[in-house]
């Protein structure tokens, strides 16, 4: 009898070595494969429920810094707070889109420049009121509204079903929308995230084809600056896409050439985000803008 256990447990031994020498080969060889992590995150750039976008630019001195939170099934909602900054002058702003109406109300603002008494410029009157897009012959444009735009990104967030997702992978690879050398893919970290970091071509009129696609499956169909045919003979977009090989989730795109930075995260955190219960037209929070002194 002691033999036969004796056996047995060198069996058990022998049994869970080999499948802890599968596991660490189907990880290392399939699953942290850089293909396998590049797809995988488009994939799950189109199953996500929430998601945070910030962004950061520095262009001809103006500086932009944004952050965005983006709901999707429950709610489709997004928030913007925004800080716009040029020399002396600071406008920060608050916007909540839905998919057809946006509300936007100014946070903070001040500047150096004077009125034409030469006092200085108080927008105490405009601080903290909400405006609303127009409702009446609202644009069906996603790209006129918060929500819209947050959606058709330069990698597309969504929570589709099985069948639409696989439809735009395929297309993606079919039409060489993102095309990266995968025996080039470097490793590094964004902010104490271990990262594949991918170069990364975008085809423009491959691209719009893609997008135009992702925003039928969400429920829109006029997106005209999407039509393919503006973007034929374009030269690709360069951009570097920095992704969590353990989660396969987005974490960077920086956009070369330029000081354009993205920085993705919180993924499926939902947000609380409320609708602002009293508000006024945009046209007569931008005519209390005209008349301040």
């Amino acid at each position: 009898m002691k033999i036969i256990r004796e056996q047995i447990r060198l069996i058990i031994l022998i049994t869970i070595a080999a499948i802890v020498i599968i596991s660490w080969l189907w990880w290392t060889r399939f699953y942290e494969n850089p293909q396998s992590v590049y797809w995988g995150m488009f994939n799950n750039s189109l199953t996500t429920t929430a998601v945070t976008r910030r962004v950061t630019e520095d262009s001809g001195g103006q500086k932009l810094s944004e952050t965005v939170v983006l709901e999707l099934g429950k709610n489709n909602i997004a928030e913007s707070n925004t800080v716009l900054s040029e020399g002396n002058s600071v406008v920060s702003t608050e916007t909540i889109g839905t998919p057809q109406v946006d509300y936007t109300r100014y946070t903070a603002a001040q500047t150096s420049e004077k009125t034409s008494s030469g006092k200085p410029i108080n927008f105490s009157s405009i601080i903290g009121i909400w405006s609303k897009s127009p409702t009446g012959g609202v644009s069906t444009d996603p790209l006129d509204h918060l929500f819209g735009q947050t959606l058709l990104g330069i990698v597309p967030m969504g929570n589709l079903p099985h069948k639409e997702r696989v439809e735009l992978i395929n297309q993606m690879k079919t039409k060489k929308v993102f095309t990266t050398n995968f025996s080039k893919v470097e490793h590094g970290n964004v902010n104490s995230r271990s990262v594949d970091i991918f170069q990364v071509n975008v085809a423009p009129a491959a691209y719009a084809q893609l997008l135009t696609m992702f925003a039928k499956d969400e429920g829109y169909n006029n997106v005209p600056e999407l039509a393919a045919s503006n973007y034929q003979g374009d030269a690709p977009l360069k951009v570097q896409f920095a992704i969590n090989p353990a989660s396969r989730q987005l974490v960077e795109i920086s956009y070369l050439g330029s000081n354009h930075v993205e920085i993705y995260g919180d993924y499926g955190v939902e947000p609380v985000i409320s609708i602002p219960k009293h508000t006024i037209s945009t046209a007569t929070l931008e005519q209390k803008l005209l008349t301040i002194e």
